[in-house]
């Protein structure tokens, strides 16, 4: 039973891949913290000390503009007039010369109502000075540390905040009468906020590449080693993998409660049932009640004995249509990894097909017997007549020729019926194989996708959000592209299509089907073109054809890089039929996969360029939809240069004649 034990295994591969992950995730975490929390400190210590710098600017400014003289101005529109009106904004536009990054320098006071009213009011270029105010003018959205200067008389740096003038970083400084030592007012700096900011990142450049160096070497040494245990996983988690997928019974696992623990995915090729279904259902509705009963004995059995012995048991098992079928079932006990008993792991095998055959053989051989002594009765009849007429004889000799005839012929059709049979059979389990395979691996984006929104969605930015979001559609799409092929193979195969040809104009369904596809090839900035003359006539199925080029068209974008081109056109072909072609700028198809593209026991599956879902399972439909016509399809392709699919149809209704 080692063979079997491979799902357990991967079971313990899976639950240790996630606790690595986490551990993992938390240490980048932990050094994302404490990288963002020491770029913090580091910004905080820069703007601190700019702060400090505008202040002493300041300082030096005010005194450079009241060059140790008393303050004489009133506030007032009359000081426009006053010479040392003039004579202080001449000042302070020699200043804007020296340092380019000040916006404004100006002088204000309180009045008796408490409202900041200006002194001057100087801009750095002549579109801040169309905004400068004039004396005396109120300043409504003065911030609260134009307050606090005059009330602590105290130097302060004010922002950023944002007024009618733009949003600042201001140094104010307190007017000091020289005389009285009493304040006149205060003269503020003001600074933009973008240049702010951008000279205390600026300051802050090195300490913080310092730091994410760090973080980065650290990362890049953790990730590492990560990796190694992760590729380590992979590896034996893919080997167990492939090992319980590609065995064609079914494995499953059950504990001590008969509850079914574990099914191998080839239960639904076996049953009919899914995964989920199976595990939720009871032995009861799985076997018959003969069955369960030997089933729980072998249980009872292995339990007592613990030989290391297996039971095989022959039962019926209920598929999911509610037919029943014979299978042999092979039980063993389940051990953890300190040899405790925690259930069983058994194979069940689908043996209905031998023991029809066993039921219809033991039918076969009653007859044989019966028809063995018929036969043997009518030769002894036969014997006594034979003196009286040995012409019966000769007739019942042709007779028994005719019927050796008529089993030779009669065993040849159920040899040619029972090879067409057992192709369809094949035919069929490879087409589930394919189905089985590809849509497990949307549904697994999915459901990762969902459960990364659904765990880390606070935690998430936007732009992470967002491409969960994409990723989550595109899977979806790529779902429900698949399940639409499937449907239309399916229903062909069953013959449920109806085939119903008749001559329209070709190009309306170009139009139809190029507007269909336009809002994926604009998603790549791919141009569609149509070169096919207006008046071409065909003679189609038109719901068929029209699946075909979807499917071509489909298949063109997903394998053209972004800025390329799907041109559909027409080319001269033999009489009575026209030869279409829908061509790509794309990545190309090798040569020798050329010829396995329309085959389903031969299936080509690859991601497009932007990593989009190949089944090939739209190929298959578009051969079995172009063979219906009459016609024939085929691909050429150059690697790097792009593809070219062709297929012919009749351009009349080739019956009439």
């Amino acid at each position: 039973m080692k063979s079997y034990n491979l799902n357990f295994q991967l079971l313990r591969l899976e639950m240790k891949k996630k606790k690595e992950s986490i551990v993992w995730y938390f240490a980048i975490i932990l050094v994302a913290i404490i990288g963002i929390f020491a770029v913090y400190k580091l910004l905080k210590y820069e703007d601190s000390k700019l702060r400090q710098n505008h202040l002493t600017n300041a300082l030096f400014i005010s005194k450079i503009i009241q060059n140790g003289d008393q303050f004489l101005l009133s506030g007032t529109k009359d000081d426009i007039n006053n010479p040392y009106y003039r004579q202080i904004k001449s000042r302070a536009y020699e200043i804007f010369k020296i340092n380019k990054k000040y916006r404004y320098i100006y002088a204000y006071n309180r009045n008796e109502e408490g409202q900041i009213y200006f002194y001057f009011d100087c801009g750095n270029n002549l579109k801040l000075r169309k905004k400068e105010a004039t004396p005396g003018d109120i300043y409504k959205d003065a911030p609260e540390g134009f307050f606090a200067v005059l009330d602590e008389q105290r130097p302060v740096v004010v922002g950023p905040y944002s007024d009618e003038w733009g949003t600042f970083v201001s140094a104010v400084v307190p007017i000091v009468n020289p005389n009285t030592g009493e304040i006149d007012g205060a003269i503020g700096v003001d600074i933009d906020a973008s240049t702010w900011y951008f000279d205390v990142i600026s300051s802050s450049a090195l300490p913080i590449a310092v730091v994410f160096i760090f973080v980065i070497v650290f990362l890049y040494r953790n990730m590492k080693n990560q990796a190694k245990i992760t590729n380590l996983i992979k590896e034996n988690e893919e080997k167990y993998r492939r090992l319980a997928n590609n065995i064609n019974d079914v494995v499953i696992t059950i504990n001590l409660e008969k509850q079914i623990t574990y099914v191998s995915p080839s239960v639904f090729k076996t049953f009919g049932y899914t995964i989920t279904e199976y595990k939720s259902k009871s032995f009861n509705n799985i076997f018959t009640e003969y069955s369960c009963q030997k089933i729980e004995q072998a249980f009872e059995e292995l339990i007592k004995e613990r030989n290391g012995k297996n039971r095989f048991i022959e039962a019926e098992h209920f598929k999911s249509d509610g037919s029943k079928i014979w299978v042999s079932v092979n039980i063993s006990l389940l051990y953890d990894e300190d040899n405790e008993v925690i259930g069983f792991i058994g194979t069940i095998r689908d043996i209905h097909s031998r023991k029809i055959a066993e039921e219809q053989l033991q039918e076969i051989n009653k007859n044989l017997e019966q028809i063995i002594k018929e036969r043997t009765k009518e030769l002894h009849d036969t014997l006594q007549q034979l003196e009286e007429s040995n012409y019966e004889l000769k007739m019942l000799n042709e007779n028994l020729s005719n019927e050796s005839k008529k089993l030779v012929e009669l065993n040849e059709k159920l040899m040619d019926s029972e090879q067409k049979l057992r192709y369809a059979n094949e035919t069929k389990d490879m087409f589930f194989s394919i189905i089985a395979h590809d849509l497990r691996n949307p549904f697994v984006t999915l459901i990762n996708n969902a459960e990364l929104l659904d765990r880390f969605y606070e935690k998430m930015s936007d732009s992470e959000r967002k491409k969960a979001i994409h990723n989550l559609k595109n899977a979806s799409k790529n779902t429900y592209h698949l399940l639409d092929n499937l449907l239309v193979w399916s229903r062909s195969q069953m013959g449920t299509i109806e085939f119903a040809p008749y001559e329209f104009n070709l190009k309306n369904l170009l139009l139809e089907v190029k507007l269909i596809s336009q809002p994926q090839a604009t998603a790549k900035n791919i141009e569609i073109d149509i070169e096919v003359p207006d008046d071409v006539m065909v003679f189609a199925d038109e719901n068929m054809l029209g699946t075909v080029y979807r499917n071509l068209v489909t298949n063109a974008i997903k394998f053209t890089h972004r800025g390329g081109q799907v041109l559909l056109g027409s080319k001269p072909a033999k009489k009575s039929q026209i030869c279409l072609f829908v061509k790509d700028t794309g990545i190309g198809i090798d040569e020798d996969n050329l010829p396995k593209l329309f085959s389903l026991d031969k299936k080509i599956s690859r991601p497009g360029t932007e990593g989009e879902m190949s089944t090939g399972l739209g190929l298959i439909v578009c051969k079995e939809f172009i063979n219906k016509h009459g016609g024939e399809i085929w691909a050429e392709s150059e690697i790097g240069k792009g593809t070219t699919f062709y297929f012919t149809l009749p351009i009349k209704d080739l019956s009439k004649n």
